[in-house]
């Protein structure tokens, strides 16, 4: 048993240690880890030096919170518009759409993966989502893309590439392109070999 008089127990950690201050009641190392800045560097130290580890864990942490979510969403794990299985490819969809106003909203950001699954953990997992392969998530988005644009409740200009139409092109046709542009592939006619010679 440790002499009272010199010897000490940490009271956080219960091992023995000589204080160096009359009323110290924590170890050197316990008492370093209350202060801020020598946990700070501590946490920084340890992950740099166990970095694959640090990534291994962080990893395998999302991949559950990750199957939590997909698991209670379609139990048998799989995409529920085409049946695909691979959890690689496999992710939460808006129903009603509107995913990324809803995560600017909750993160202040567009900003998906854990934290989004995290979320829905806490929350009890709300309805109004739904598992979907990438796949099937784009070609939801083209469709509805091209819904709206005939019915006219979007124009053109406003896709802004994506899906339906590549950043930079007219609205017009292709006919109508070509039409307007006379240097334009299908109707520029090519000089023959004895134009070209000198």
């Amino acid at each position: 048993m440790p002499d009272r008089f010199h010897d000490k127990i940490c009271a956080i950690c219960y091992k023995t240690f000589t204080p160096t201050g009359h009323n110290q009641k924590f170890c050197r190392r316990c008492m370093n880890w209350h202060d801020p800045e020598h946990r700070r560097q501590y946490r920084k130290n340890y992950h740099e030096a166990h970095r694959p580890r640090a990534k291994w864990i962080a990893r395998r942490y999302n991949q559950k919170k990750k199957e939590i979510v997909i698991q209670h969403y379609s139990p048998d794990k799989v995409c529920v518009r085409c049946g695909f299985s691979d959890m690689r490819a496999l992710s939460i969809d808006h129903i009603n759409g509107g995913g990324v106003k809803h995560l600017i909203q909750l993160f202040g950001a567009k900003r998906g993966g854990r934290i989004f699954y995290e979320w829905l953990i806490e929350n009890n997992f709300p309805e109004g989502f739904r598992v979907l392969c990438l796949n099937c998530q784009f070609i939801v988005m083209a469709e509805k893309t091209e819904a709206q644009l005939q019915e006219g409740s979007i124009k053109r200009k406003e896709v802004r590439g994506r899906f339906v139409l590549r950043a930079g092109s007219s609205s017009k046709s292709c006919q109508e392109q070509t039409s307007d542009n006379p240097t334009s592939s299908r109707q520029y006619e090519y000089p023959s070999q004895q134009e070209q010679e000198p």
